[in-house]
């Protein structure tokens, strides 16, 4: 999925450690309506016909690459949020290579315009 690729390719091209990411959810185009326990897990458009496409990363590196990948991924050629980002230094760091581990969810929105 495109916006999995975006987000994986900001964090290596600030030289993090990618440790997952993942797309929770099916997209569904079209008006089908599911039957079954997969049907719970379809991202559908809103009423405004927009689909919010969330992304969970997990990636480690350095405070300013960590910085700079979350600046970047607001400032995307996509309408995008960054709906939770939770910071933990990793043990064992001294001062001069400290490293961070960042997890949290990007939300990207589409514009579904199926009739």
């Amino acid at each position: 999925v495109d916006q999995l690729g975006r987000v994986e390719y900001l964090a290596r091209a600030n030289n993090l450690e990618v440790d997952s990411m993942s797309i929770p959810g099916i997209i569904l185009e079209g008006n089908s309506n599911g039957i079954g326990e997969w049907s719970t897990k379809l991202l559908k458009p809103d009423t405004e016909k927009i689909i919010t496409t969330p992304v969970d990363f997990q990636v480690s590196g350095k405070p300013k690459q960590i910085r700079d990948f979350l600046v970047q991924l607001e400032e995307m050629d996509r309408l995008t949020t960054i709906k939770s980002v939770n910071l933990i230094k990793e043990t064992g760091s001294t001062k001069g290579t400290e490293k961070i581990k960042a997890s949290g969810q990007v939300n990207f929105y589409i514009l579904n315009n199926a009739k």
